[in-house]
């Protein structure tokens, strides 16, 4: 049976956590991103050699943001996972970015920052602001040379903890609801 992971509940109420459904493995070379049209995950590039994505990359289901995809997530997670996964996180911030074509208007990207319920690691880690701040450089230091590498810009115009993130995840899930109800 198909079924479309875009629109899968966002939140778990039971568990009290958001669904990310991982793209790209953290320790990968490889992005991968979902194709709707597929049902499946497709290769998108491969990073030059010796750079990997540093933790999870992913996004969560029934959202939206300003640049028309689900809302990116950065999972903090020790263990590596496969891509496809759906994986119960709390979101502890958010790395707000513009990102730029070569030759277009700047345009919202952020970035969500999540640890999994399940980590031994993170377990108590609530908000952003708790992560060393050498990793919040290191992380929007990835972004930055990532999208160089793709020909285009990510600008950090600020991070901020998890209430500031709950707001934008939730202006998320009311786009994408609009979305498909235009549909």
């Amino acid at each position: 049976m198909h079924h479309d992971i875009l629109a899968i509940p966002p939140y778990d109420r039971k568990e009290k956590a958001w669904r990310v459904i991982i793209e790209t493995a953290k320790g990968s070379a490889a992005k991968y991103s979902y194709e709707p049209t597929l049902g499946l995950f497709q290769l998108r590039h491969i990073l030059p050699e010796g750079s990997v994505f540093p933790y999870a990359f992913g996004f969560i289901p029934s959202t939206l943001g300003d640049d028309g995809d689900p809302l990116d997530v950065l999972l903090l997670i020790e263990e590596t996972t496969e891509y496809g996964a759906v994986i119960l996180s709390r979101i502890i911030g958010v790395i707000e970015g513009e990102q730029k074509e070569k030759g277009e208007k700047p345009e919202r990207n952020d970035r969500f920052l999540a640890v999994p319920v399940a980590s031994r690691r993170f377990a108590d880690i609530d908000s952003a602001k708790q992560l060393p701040r050498k990793q919040i450089k290191d992380i929007c230091a990835f972004f930055e040379d990532y999208n160089d590498e793709l020909g285009r810009t990510f600008t950090v115009t600020r991070w901020t903890g998890p209430a500031p993130a709950d707001k934008l995840v939730k202006k998320g899930m009311r786009k994408f609801k609009a979305h498909r109800n235009r549909r």
